[in-house]
C-alpha cells in the first residue's frame, strides 16, 4: 500500500498555476526540436499538398494559435423586426468590426 491515505498527496495544495507539468514541457521541447530540424522539409511538403489539402491543415493549424470563440447564452428572445433600422445598424457595424 502506499505512504498516503486515499484523497490525500504528498503536495496537498498541489502545483501552482501555471507551472506546466515536467513531461508536458519536455515533450513540447522535444517537438519544438525535431521541428526546427526539420522545417524546409516541413514547408516542401506543405507545398507539396493538392489545394484543398493544405487549406484543411491550415484550418487545423490555425486552433493551436487563435483561440477559440466561446458560444454567448442571450436570456429571453429578441425579436429582430421591433428594433429600428438605427440600431440593427450600431449591431451590425459592431459585428463588422470586431471580426477585424
Amino acid at each position: 500500500m502506499g505512504k498516503f491515505k486515499k484523497g490525500q498527496s504528498g503536495n496537498p495544495s498541489g502545483r501552482k498555476p501555471g507551472v506546466s507539468n515536467k513531461i508536458t514541457k519536455e515533450l513540447r521541447d522535444r517537438i519544438k526540436d525535431f521541428l526546427e530540424g526539420k522545417w524546409s522539409q516541413i514547408e516542401d511538403d506543405f507545398d507539396a499538398l493538392e489545394s484543398k489539402d493544405r487549406v484543411q491543415l491550415f484550418e487545423k493549424l490555425l486552433q493551436y494559435v487563435l483561440p477559440r470563440m466561446a458560444s454567448m447564452d442571450i436570456e429571453g428572445e429578441i425579436d429582430l423586426r421591433t428594433l429600428s433600422e438605427e440600431t440593427l445598424d450600431k449591431i451590425a457595424d459592431r459585428l463588422i468590426n470586431k471580426k477585424r
